[in-house]
């Protein structure tokens, strides 16, 4: 008898369950109505960037640069002394060398390549400057006869050192010189009737490190014009290997002490650098190292014009 519910309390139950039934019904509701109204608006705002975006799409500005092409001279009658020993090249070392047959080879390969590279980042150059020693002024002649380009003389770009001898400078080639050898060659008002190098003495370190710098300042300038122009502009100094190693060194600012060779180069090899013009800092600016002692043109099936065991010695 005591487990015996009475009907009336079974009543009461069964209503206070269907109660409850209809309370959880009505909240879960609740719940999913909140949990959608979020997700409706947010795709009604996806919708309407997604429409704001194909209506007017976000152009991304191209970056103009200004492209260095650097080209080592050939082989010159120095470096044949370095094959040697150190002791063998500075006892024997001429002021100002002229290139040898294999550095003529090394030239006319150049500048074949170069008037037909279909290289991507060789399409064209724009304008080519030379340093105003004997080595690289007969390297560009060939490579500026090639691309029907006339070629400036930059007398900033010579050599680390200078052209001395037994530490004594020496004036290098004349105006009237210059003129004879490579009468399209334009020439600065600072390649004189005596000469152009007017030192007392070989250039120390800290000078050539000085006037390299400025060679850098004046290739950002540029970069900053091509920036401010919206154009990109192509150039190659035809120049020597310690100038390469100290300009890349600066260029990049590795470091205050540019005496360690941490580029080298063959005779004619190619290095290939962007500078860009975005910091409003004058001194400095972004730089891109493409490809560095390119030889290709060099080294083939058919042809062996490089020394390839020999760098950093020649």
């Amino acid at each position: 008898i005591s487990h015996v519910q009475k009907p009336e309390a079974q009543g009461i139950e069964i209503e206070s369950s269907s109660m409850a039934l209809y309370c959880s019904i009505v909240i879960l509701l609740a719940l999913s109505l909140y949990t959608l109204m979020p997700l409706s608006a947010e795709a009604d705002s996806s919708a309407t960037c997604s429409t704001s975006t194909s209506a007017k799409p976000i152009m991304r500005q191209e970056k103009r640069r200004l492209r260095v092409l650097l080209i080592r001279h050939g082989e010159s009658q120095n470096n044949i002394l370095n094959e040697v020993s150190k002791e063998h090249y500075y006892k024997n070392r001429l002021s100002d060398p002229a290139l040898t047959e294999l550095g003529e080879a090394q030239a006319l390969a150049t500048a074949e390549f170069l008037k037909n590279a279909d290289h991507p980042l060789l399409q064209s150059i724009d304008d080519v400057f030379v340093s105003p020693c004997k080595r690289t002024l007969a390297t560009a002649h060939p490579i500026v006869t090639a691309m029907g380009i006339q070629p400036k003389v930059w007398t900033e770009i010579y050599e680390v050192g200078g052209v001395h001898e037994s530490n004594i400078g020496l004036p290098g080639m004349t105006r009237l010189e210059m003129q004879e050898l490579y009468p399209t060659y334009e020439l600065p008002s600072d390649v004189t009737d005596e000469g152009w190098y007017t030192h007392a003495t070989n250039e120390v370190h800290d000078v050539a490190v000085s006037r390299i710098r400025k060679v850098a300042y004046t290739l950002r300038s540029w970069a900053k014009e091509c920036s401010a122009q919206n154009r990109d502009r192509t150039v190659a100094l035809v120049v020597h290997g310690d100038f390469i190693n100290y300009l890349l060194q600066i260029l990049l600012e590795m470091g205050p002490d540019v005496r360690k060779a941490m580029f080298h180069s063959y005779n004619t090899a190619l290095h290939l650098v962007d500078v860009f013009g975005d910091d409003d800092d004058e001194r400095r600016s972004s730089v891109s190292v493409l490809f560095h002692n390119n030889v290709e043109h060099l080294v083939g099936v058919e042809k062996m014009l490089c020394k390839l065991d020999m760098i950093g010695r020649v």
